[in-house]
C-alpha cells in the first residue's frame, strides 16, 4: 500500500503523484496528517491557527469605562507568549502586559477594571488596565503580534463595511466559530 504518490500495482511501487511534490502529499497548509490516495490528495483540513478575538463587550450595562472587556482565544495546540503584542483600535493602542502567555486552548479575559468585570461576572479577568476606549457606534479592534503583523481583527456596528455585527446593551459580540 503507498503512504506516498501513486500506487502502482503492476510494479509493486509508489510513483510521485504531482500533489505529492515528489515527497508527501502536502496542501501547503499547515495541518499535518493529508494523504495521497489513487493519485489524488485528500487534504486535512485545520481549524484556526492563530489568535484570535472571541469575544467584545462593549455596550455594558453600567459603566463602559469599567465594565468593558475583551476576550481572546488560543486554538493552536501550544502555549504563545503575547509579549511585545497589541491592540488597536480607532483612537489608540494598547499593549499586552510582559510575560503574557496564553495556554492551548485557553481563553485570556482582558478588561478596564478588574473590579467592574467581577461585579458583573463574578470572577476577576486574566488581565486588567485595558486602555482602549471601546465605541458603542461602531469600531474596529486589531491584534497585532510583536514583530507588528496584523494576526486578527474584529468591527461592529458598520464601523467597517460588511461588518454590521451589533451587540444590544449589556451584551456581547461573540465569534461563533470556535
Amino acid at each position: 500500500q503507498c503512504t506516498v504518490g501513486t500506487c502502482d500495482e503492476s510494479a509493486d511501487q509508489c510513483t510521485a503523484d504531482p500533489l505529492a511534490n515528489g515527497t508527501a502529499c502536502d496542501n501547503g497548509d499547515s495541518c499535518a496528517g493529508d494523504t495521497c490516495q489513487a493519485g489524488t490528495c485528500q487534504a486535512q483540513t485545520c481549524g484556526l491557527d492563530h489568535i484570535i478575538f472571541a469575544q467584545v463587550s462593549y455596550d455594558t450595562p453600567g459603566t463602559d469605562s469599567a465594565e468593558e472587556f475583551i476576550e481572546l482565544f488560543n486554538p493552536t495546540g501550544a502555549a504563545v507568549s503575547l509579549s511585545g503584542w497589541t491592540i488597536e483600535d480607532n483612537n489608540g493602542s494598547w499593549s499586552v502586559p510582559g510575560g503574557t502567555t496564553i495556554g492551548a486552548g485557553q481563553y485570556l479575559s482582558i478588561a478596564r477594571q478588574s473590579n467592574g468585570f467581577e461585579n458583573l461576572y463574578g470572577i476577576y479577568p486574566d488581565i486588567s488596565g485595558l486602555s482602549l476606549a471601546l465605541g458603542n457606534s461602531g469600531d474596529r479592534l486589531t491584534l497585532f503580534d510583536g514583530a507588528d503583523q496584523e494576526i486578527d481583527a474584529v468591527a461592529w456596528e458598520g464601523y467597517v463595511s460588511g461588518w454590521s455585527i451589533y451587540a444590544s446593551t449589556g451584551q456581547s459580540i461573540v465569534r461563533s466559530d470556535l
